[in-house]
């Protein structure tokens, strides 16, 4: 990939950021690449509008979330089925500049609601550009309390921001700052007309382009991969164009010149059509020409920096503009309000539309604003221009492939999401789960009248439009022996092998013990755990026959006591010889226990009788011993 180039004062200035850009590089994984070295941008359409904040307020009918389960859709949530409904694939989530307004209009940055932010935007496969939705921050060297300058405060707060999200959702994006406007030292986010009037651009590019590339270095150090937005100048204002917007050829020059290890740059330029700044010349003619000299500075961009185009707002504009302060509104006006707009301006962005949606090899992507539940325009609620009536519904666009999610449920039980028709974009993977009611279990999904099984959550991706079918039932708890199996004889002392196999046929997971018995010994037993419902699963056991006698066992499995299942358990039995170590089997044992036996018995007996006729011998003789002599 090639080396871009960075201002900087002096040749050992150089060195050391080049230095770094290598140690960055050596430390990141590794991205696929195009032939030309260049990483394949996404293509993404979307709306941006959305506050942080939108996450935690509810404005309208409530209805159950898909993201977070027991709670109401918060107004993102339904701003993000919206995006998705309209064909789009992206969002923009905005916080308020935390270093020189924290607490502004679109609401205190807190790590939970990004958090939260993020995971309705995964839910619903979306893009989500992450904006602080700042001016000044990255030229202004104002100490404040803390005793760090409003930059070092801008580039730290990010640094724990992004390490905090580096390794989460791959679809986030980092827009470091909303629209630079060079007002150094200038404090919070209301820039003065002054401000705007004195935007010296070549001043300020120098400037740009380091604190720019210091948020990219910071990023890339941590291990962070996502792709990161840079704002050309005269999003805010510049004084390359007359108009000090993006619509002259010179406003090539308001793109940051930065380098990325990774390439995951987008150069980003925020086009409008003021009634402020046009309304001289308020006609079509003049819309569909700013509409093509906007287009060309977002094209030459990309030829100059190489980087992809991601427009992160942008929309009709204003509608009011002020003459010798006096407030006048556009003649063709047809929605009032902050996403209000008119004929005329409405024309101008459906022609930008269109040359960014043509543009080859890629269209050129787009964020219009504003949507969210900040919008005055009548009937806007927390759709903003998305709403009914919005210019959303005016515009036309290549919109991406949805399918529809019909969730149903039969018996005790329910799913999350809950019971309903959702629309997702083609290829999100969605989980579904199940939840029954007491006593009852998931006995098996249907998509499409197929069975798809009983894992729970179940996990879809839509490539097509799906029906799926909860179904529940009382739970069974049913675990059988299927088999039992070993050698038929073996020899005293030796080892036998004895399988048991356990099949749970009943309808929940279940967990046991496994007991083998030979003539109502225990030799063993074993735990089952998480015994899947129609799982087999072989338990083996070694009984050692030493100490024990020659015989006929009878060995028996036992499963159990399993749970809800009545009785003690399953069992299968099974007879196993043990033969002595001379190897005489059959009714040769018997017999020979028998002689055995009666061989100790004669033994016994013929030394009681022996013993009995010496005695009676001795007696004999000690009597003729002591008669005496007759003659």
């Amino acid at each position: 990939m090639p080396l871009r180039k960075i201002l900087v004062p002096s040749k050992s200035i150089a060195l050391a950021a080049l230095i770094l850009w290598l140690s960055v590089f050596i430390n990141l994984p590794h991205v696929a690449q195009t032939a030309a070295g260049t990483v394949t941008p996404p293509s993404m359409v979307g709306w941006g509008g959305s506050r942080l904040i939108e996450n935690e307020k509810h404005l309208g009918v409530a209805i159950p979330s898909v993201v977070f389960p027991g709670e109401s859709a918060s107004d993102q949530e339904i701003l993000a089925r919206s995006i998705v409904q309209s064909g789009s694939n992206a969002m923009r989530v905005s916080f308020a500049p935390y270093c020189t307004n924290p607490d502004g209009f679109l609401s205190r940055y807190n790590s939970t609601r990004l958090e939260r932010a993020i995971r309705i935007a995964e839910t619903f496969d979306l893009w989500i550009i992450v904006d602080y939705h700042g001016y000044s921050d990255v030229f202004n060297t104002t100490t404040i309390a803390n005793g760090e300058t409003v930059q070092q405060c801008w580039l730290n707060f990010w640094s724990g921001v992004t390490s905090q999200f580096s390794n989460g959702y791959s679809q986030i994006i980092w827009e470091p700052e909303n629209e630079p406007a060079y007002c150094p030292n200038h404090a919070g986010t209301n820039l003065s007309q002054g401000c705007f009037n004195n935007n010296n651009a070549t001043a300020a590019m120098s400037t740009l382009n380091s604190e720019y590339q210091a948020f990219i270095n910071q990023t890339r150090s941590q291990g962070d991969s996502h792709w990161i937005v840079v704002q050309n100048i005269c999003s805010y204002a510049c004084s390359f164009c007359p108009t000090y917007n993006g619509d002259c050829s010179a406003a090539v020059s308001g793109y940051p010149t930065v380098m990325d290890p990774l390439d995951r740059i987008f150069i980003s330029l925020h086009p409008y059509m003021s009634y402020q700044v046009y309304q001289g010349s308020w006609n079509n003619a003049t819309a569909e020409s700013l509409a093509h000299d906007f287009y060309d500075t977002m094209s030459n961009g990309t030829q100059r920096t190489t980087f992809p185009v991601l427009n992160t707002e942008g929309g009709p504009g204003a509608t009011e503009g002020k003459v010798n302060g006096i407030t006048n509104t556009c003649t063709d006006l047809v929605l009032t309000g902050s996403s209000g707009y008119c004929k005329t301006n409405l024309h101008f962005i459906q022609t930008l539309t269109t040359l960014l949606e043509n543009n080859a090899p890629q269209r050129i992507n787009w964020m219009w604003w504003p949507a969210g539940d900040w919008s005055s325009s009548p009937g806007a609620g927390a759709l903003g221009a998305l709403a009914p009536g919005g210019y959303a519904e005016q515009i036309t666009w290549q919109r991406f492939a949805t399918y529809s999610l019909v969730l149903d449920s039969s018996g005790a039980g329910s799913t999350f999401p809950a019971a309903g028709n959702y629309l997702f974009i083609a290829g999100t993977v969605v989980n579904i789960s199940a939840i029954p009611q007491s006593n009852n279990t998931l006995a098996q999904w249907l998509v499409e009248n197929n069975q798809l099984g009983s894992n729970n959550p179940l996990k879809l991706q839509m490539n097509n439009d799906q029906l799926v079918t909860a179904i529940f039932a009382p739970i069974v708890h049913m675990v059988v022996v299927a088999d039992l199996s070993s050698t038929n004889a073996t020899t005293l002392g030796s080892n036998v092998q004895i399988n048991v196999s356990i099949r749970n046929e009943g309808n929940v997971v279940e967990t046991f013990n496994v007991t083998v018995y030979a003539n109502q010994t225990a030799i063993g037993s074993k735990p089952v755990a998480n015994l899947s419902v129609h799982e087999v699963r072989v338990v083996p056991f070694l009984w050692n026959t030493e100490g024990w006698r020659a015989g006929n066992y009878v060995i028996a499995a036992v499963a159990g006591p399993v749970d809800g299942m009545p009785g003690s358990g399953a069992s299968l039995t099974k007879t196993v010889e043990i033969l002595p170590s001379s190897g005489i089997s059959g009714p040769w044992v018997a017999l020979l226990s028998a002689v055995s036996a009666n061989i100790v018995y004669v033994i016994f007996f013929g030394s009681v009788l022996l013993g009995t006729i010496i005695t009676a011998t001795i007696r004999r003789r000690s009597r003729a011993r002591v008669q005496p002599l007759t003659r």
